[in-house]
Formats: structure tokens, sequence, C-alpha cells
């Protein structure tokens, strides 16, 4: 989840979404994947926030069923 946030705060995509695959795949949940994104955002501003709105939750949907 850490990396999770970095990606997010660098505005990394890729990061973004390996480490989406590894937190589901580590057992986090959507609710937790969310918080950590929530803290990035808060370092990060409004880019980060436009990467958490589109590239995270395309990350979230894709991934979210292969661990259910």
């Amino acid at each position: 989840l850490v990396a999770l946030g970095i990606g997010i705060n660098k505005l990394c995509k890729y990061c973004i979404c390996v480490h989406t695959y590894g937190a589901y795949k580590a057992g986090a949940t959507r609710a937790e994947i969310l918080a950590a994104a929530e803290v990035a955002v808060a370092m990060g501003g409004g880019p980060a926030i436009a990467y958490s709105s589109t590239v995270l939750n395309a990350a979230l949907d894709e991934f979210e069923h292969g661990f259910d």
C-alpha cells in the first residue's frame, strides 16, 4: 500500500497498476487501497486526484474480481 501511494504521488501509471495488483494479491481490500490513495492525494494534490480517479479506478475494477 505504501508503494501504491508513492506511485500515485509520482504519477506513475505503471506503478499504480503493479502495486494495485500486488495489494490485492497480498489481501488488501478495495477500501484499504482507496485509503492509501487518499493519503497520496492529500500529499500530491490535483494531479494525484486525476491519476487516482482514472488509472487507479481502472486497475481496481480490472483486478478486484480476480481475488474475490
